[in-house]
């Protein structure tokens, strides 16, 4: 679909199990059409690190080629999702490991249940992957990588031997109910700059870290610069958003926590919003990225381009029912195991909203 050469990034959101499985249907329409291969840069945020952390552990720590992913990683990430339940993992684990918090117990099912080894320096090198979380003491976005991590005011440890289980258990710490992860910086070497030029003389000992959805569930800061454009390195961006919808909610005056939640969602969406909005104007609108939210219907897509009305009709007979999507959608922000049913009804959700670039590249060129 793109031409060779062309630099893709990819940002993939939270959103639980919901947003793993959408990802992977995002992932299979490029590998259809051969662009696995152009991908650069990942940047994930929860559900969107666990899956590229999944991805990577099953294809021996090397970024997939659009064959591979088709004929091995994708039936294997279906039989490890559906088979092996982090939720419950996670509490077998807790007899084993008293010791340990719940993030420190999901980074351990990560691991025994899902076989997610390694550390950061075990990612290829030619592949970027950006990791987001949250700090808490300094309110950045702090990321790990191959090359550093560390946030803007924290500093950066360069090329960290850090796990990549942990990484993602950090970047999936969703507040109150995994809670933050806990960093040991006393264990590294800490610099004010990115490049590790000049050592920071008295770092922290500790920083806790929280579900890079707290700061921007999509993780577009390592992609993308409000007002400017792409960052250097990147000829298109592919954002795929599988966050959760907002819907009417009354007041509750009994459960004080389920209205903490209720701020939480609001935020999010306002700052999602915003962001999206920018981005339209900076990247997508001007040919330079696609923004592939669950929800969206191919036939509502369709209805939008100048095409002749019985291809409209032929096209929307083969793609998902607007009930068929919005069960999808609704999924609930989970980690535990879907039914195969649930598991091919959201892959399918995925693969069917990226095919709406392909079809807007095609018939708004006519």
């Amino acid at each position: 679909m793109f031409n060779k050469g062309t630099r893709i990034g990819l940002a993939l959101s939270g959103g639980g199990i919901r947003a793993l499985i959408f990802h992977l249907g995002i992932l299979k329409f490029l590998a259809e059409n051969g662009d696995l291969e152009n991908v650069k840069t990942i940047t994930t945020v929860s559900g969107g690190s666990i899956c590229i952390g999944l991805i990577l552990s099953i294809n021996d720590y090397k970024w997939p080629t659009s064959k591979e992913y088709l004929e091995k990683v994708l039936p294997e990430c279906k039989g490890i999702v559906l088979n092996n339940d982090i939720t419950s993992g996670m509490m077998r684990l807790k007899e084993k490991y008293p010791e340990y918090d719940t993030v420190m117990l999901l980074a351990k099912a990560l691991e025994e249940e899902w076989g997610v080894h390694g550390d950061l320096q075990t990612i290829p090198s030619s592949l970027n992957w950006e990791i987001n979380c949250a700090t808490f003491e300094t309110t950045k976005n702090f990321r790990f990588s191959k090359r550093r991590m560390g946030d803007p005011l924290l500093g950066y440890t360069m090329n960290p031997d850090f796990p990549i289980s942990n990484a993602v258990a950090a970047s999936a710490a969703f507040p109150e109910i995994i809670g933050t992860y806990r960093l040991d910086m006393s264990l590294y070497k800490w610099y004010k700059d990115e490049l590790g030029n000049t050592p920071l003389t008295d770092p922290r000992d500790f920083c806790n870290l929280w579900d890079g959805g707290v700061y921007d569930n999509l993780g577009l800061e390592v992609l993308y610069r409000p007002g400017f454009g792409l960052k250097k390195g990147i000829d298109f961006l592919v954002v795929s958003d599988a966050s959760s919808p907002i819907y009417e909610q009354e007041y509750s005056r009994e459960n004080r926590l389920e209205n903490l939640q209720r701020i939480w969602d609001i935020s999010v969406k306002k700052l999602n919003e915003l962001v999206v909005r920018s981005l339209f104007r900076d990247v997508i609108n001007k040919g330079k990225g696609a923004y592939l939210k669950t929800g969206t219907f191919v036939l509502d897509v369709l209805k939008k381009l100048p095409i002749p009305h019985k291809i409209i009709i032929k096209l929307g007979e083969t793609s998902l029912s607007h009930e068929r999507v919005l069960l999808a959608m609704n999924y609930p922000t989970t980690l535990l195991a879907p039914t195969s049913e649930e598991f091919e009804l959201i892959l399918r959700h995925g693969y069917e909203t990226a095919s709406c670039i392909r079809i807007k590249s095609i018939f708004e060129k006519l």
